[in-house]
């Protein structure tokens, strides 16, 4: 007698994405600045393993982004994208805001 079963995975996947970044300030003579995460984002499953490696970072216009990347003045907003053979796909945001400076002149 042969029988058979499936063995589905039912656990999350866990993952960590980096927190949303305040407010940057232009780096000096740019209209530009460089952005640094709060961490790396990272993926493992108790099936899969540890798929960091996989993970994709892109901004609202589908540009690839990094941590530490130079990034212009304005809102973006970066998705997270990993894909667990196992489970399924997970997405997660953040935005960070790159702000020129203001300074204000006093006439005496």
């Amino acid at each position: 007698m042969v029988f058979f079963f499936s063995l589905l995975d039912n656990e999350a996947p866990s993952v960590t994405c980096p927190n949303d970044v305040p407010s940057i300030y232009v780096d000096s003579g740019t209209a530009m600045s460089t952005v640094t995460w709060s961490t790396s984002p990272s993926a493992s499953d108790i099936v899969d393993g540890d798929i960091t490696a996989k993970v994709v970072c892109k901004d609202n216009k589908g540009n690839v982004v990094i941590t530490d990347g130079t990034y212009a003045v304005g809102l973006t907003t970066v998705m997270l994208n990993w894909h667990f053979p196992s489970f399924s796909a997970v997405s997660l945001a953040l935005d960070y805001k790159v702000v020129g400076a203001v300074c204000m002149g006093f006439i005496k």
